[in-house]
């Protein structure tokens, strides 16, 4: 009898191990699948610096077209002529103040083989670049870049994007505060390499009490704005000289959210020429003195939802699609 079943057993165990080996396959596929799903979105939610917004940036991990641009001697360069060593596309327009603050971290830096190549793109002229970088930086320095941006999907000004050495993005880094943070850190996580050191400000997230407005009065007194309102309400950061800053502006003032206050840097004639240009009758349009520093907005335009208690409703949304995406969500 058991020389009979014997066969009978064999075939059973031949059985089940065929099927035990089908399922391990099946789950090992799904696994493969799944694995290099959540790789792939573990990989984009730890991109820096990605404002939370309805704008589609560039994915992480694609490679950045390429495109070619004149430096300030005239000479033409090409992205793919820089492949072979990771580098920074650092991108600042020559009229913005707070792209003032990045160039002069990306000038502070010792050039080092070991670290990420700086490549400051300007979105200004030649004139207007050489006037904001100079004539004597160690780095690559185009101008007229404003095309390289839109075709890069770059949202904002000042922005970095770093690539590796063969020319696939790796991460982003959107407004002033995330460049500089970006530019202290090197590629394989040793210390920072500016000399000197540039303080980055703290962020405001969503929760914060919303900082007071100080504004100058006409006799030089320090004031503050009331962050009280019966509504979701906006403090603005824009510059008359930035077309999506004024339109920005315009755009929050025709919502159905108040706009509490309108900052620019620049001075009293910098606040009149942007009232003017965006129609922002009966608000205030303050130039800045020191609101800048407390709220430490990424670019511009940038703004902050405050609730009716002065709280913040959410982080800053910085650039005009992030702001038009705000409105939406809480008007």
């Amino acid at each position: 009898m058991t020389s009979r079943s014997a066969p009978r057993f064999r075939l059973v165990d031949a059985v089940l191990g065929a099927a035990v080996a089908g399922v391990a396959w099946v789950q090992y596929r799904q696994f493969a699948a799944h694995g290099r799903a959540l790789l792939r979105i573990g990989r984009l939610e730890s991109a820096p610096g990605v404002p939370d917004s309805g704008w589609d940036p560039l994915p992480i991990g694609s490679v950045v077209p390429d495109f070619a641009a004149r430096d300030l001697a005239g000479e033409t360069i090409r992205l793919t002529d820089l492949r072979g060593s990771e580098i920074d596309l650092v991108f600042v327009d020559p009229d913005d103040p707070l792209s003032f603050d990045v160039v002069a971290a990306v000038q502070s830096l010792e050039p080092s083989p070991d670290d990420p190549r700086p490549v400051l793109v300007s979105t200004g002229s030649r004139d207007a670049t050489r006037r904001c970088i100079g004539d004597d930086s160690p780095f690559i320095v185009v101008h007229d870049g404003m095309v390289i941006a839109q075709r890069l999907e770059v949202p904002a000004v000042p922005a970095t994007y770093r690539l590796d050495s063969s020319g696939y993005l790796v991460a982003m880094h959107i407004g002033v505060a995330e460049v500089v943070s970006n530019l202290h850190t090197r590629a394989h996580g040793a210390g920072p390499r500016l000399v000197p050191p540039v303080t980055v400000p703290q962020r405001l997230v969503a929760g914060d009490v919303a900082p007071a407005v100080p504004t100058t009065g006409a006799d030089g007194s320090i004031t503050y704005l009331s962050m009280e309102s019966d509504r979701p309400s906006i403090v603005l950061f824009a510059d008359p000289d930035h077309d999506a800053a004024v339109r920005a502006a315009a755009s929050v003032h025709e919502s159905a959210m108040d706009l509490l206050a309108v900052v620019t840097q620049g001075g009293p004639d910098a606040a009149e020429r942007l009232a003017r240009a965006a129609g922002l009758d009966g608000v205030d349009v303050v130039a800045d003195c020191g609101a800048w520093d407390r709220y430490a907005p990424l670019g511009v335009p940038a703004a902050f939802a405050v609730g009716s208690n002065g709280v913040l409703l959410r982080s800053e949304a910085t650039g005009l699609a992030a702001i038009t995406d705000l409105l939406e969500e809480f008007s």
